[in-house]
């Protein structure tokens, strides 16, 4: 084992102490937002609304399918000719470890997971970069449809957010890709042509907007929120995602989409009620993943025992 240079040990620590910064700064805003009604808190009738807890479950997995679907396009586009449920796997698992403290976590699980594969580690992180890309381009677009008004109530000007798409869209033009692979030394079968990168685009806007759906459903499994509230829902749902995944330069966003659902929330239920579905939003996302992964791993078990 080569032994860990002060310079590596230094930049572990300070990502630790980032990321332990990062949770406390969260807990104190979220139990800011809880302590003025804590006595609201204490006294909801908390009645669980299975019908959302199903409709919630029912719009992820589709949502889920959509995703693992343009990963895996992407990933034929470089050239990984591997079976969807192989590619839906490393999804889900690499998914997983992205809500582990620090962003790059779930691009190494990726670069490992394709690597048993026989899949080189270049191809697999200007995929990634392909993918965030694409995920942050259309949220843009989805914020500046349904978060314009929180975007201009919190004083940002929506020409900042314009600036970021166009910007993101020409790093996605078929030219700039080229360049990028020239310059890493990565050779894709099939150029990306400019057609793919719109429909990418356009499906990680249903994607955004079956996310809106998703907080919707998770809104309502403890509280009543009329359906009025779905464009608010999805802009919340976009604004806070593009905010949480534009900070992937950073050692750790925990806690990020947390504080930025209970702030937002609270502008329609009470503070302490969007905090508990905030956190809630969590703790479901993750355990359907944990779900459709356990049911991939059996499925593509079986497949390779019947067809070793």
């Amino acid at each position: 084992m080569i032994p860990e240079t002060s310079e590596v040990k230094t930049k572990r620590s300070m990502s630790v102490i980032f990321g332990i910064g990062m949770l406390l700064l969260s807990i104190g805003i979220l139990s800011a937002l809880i302590y003025p009604q804590r006595e609201l808190l204490i006294s909801q009738k908390w009645d669980i609304h299975w019908n959302a807890v199903w409709f919630t479950f029912g719009i992820f997995t589709i949502a889920l399918l959509v995703v693992a679907l343009i990963w895996s396009w992407i990933m034929n586009v470089t050239g990984s000719k591997l079976p969807l449920l192989m590619h839906l796997r490393i999804y889900l698992v690499s998914h997983l470890a992205r809500r582990l403290p620090g962003t790059v976590w779930y691009v190494a699980s990726r670069v490992v997971l394709y690597g048993q594969e026989g899949i080189r580690t270049r191809p697999v992180v200007v995929a990634s970069g392909v993918e965030l890309l694409v995920m942050m381009v259309s949220g843009i677009i989805i914020s500046l449809v349904f978060a314009t008004s929180i975007i201009t109530n919190y004083g940002v000007g929506l020409g900042w957010f314009a600036v970021l798409s166009i910007v993101g869209i020409g790093l996605l033009h078929p030219k700039t890709i080229r360049v990028l692979l020239k310059k890493t030394k990565v050779e894709f079968p099939q150029s990306i042509q400019m057609l793919q990168v719109v429909q990418w685009i356009t499906a990680y806007i249903v994607v955004w907007v079956l996310g809106g759906l998703v907080l919707f459903g998770v809104a309502n499994i403890v509280s009543d929120i009329d359906w009025m509230f779905l464009p608010y829902l999805i802009g919340c749902w976009s604004l806070v995602g593009v905010v949480s995944t534009s900070l992937f330069f950073l050692p750790s966003n925990l806690g990020v989409t947390e504080v930025g659902l209970s702030l937002l929330l609270s502008k329609i239920v009470p503070s302490p009620i969007a905090v508990v579905i905030a956190l809630l939003v969590r703790l479901l996302l993750v355990a359907f993943e944990i779900f459709w992964a356990g049911i991939v791993f059996i499925l593509e078990r079986r497949r390779s025992i019947i067809s070793p």
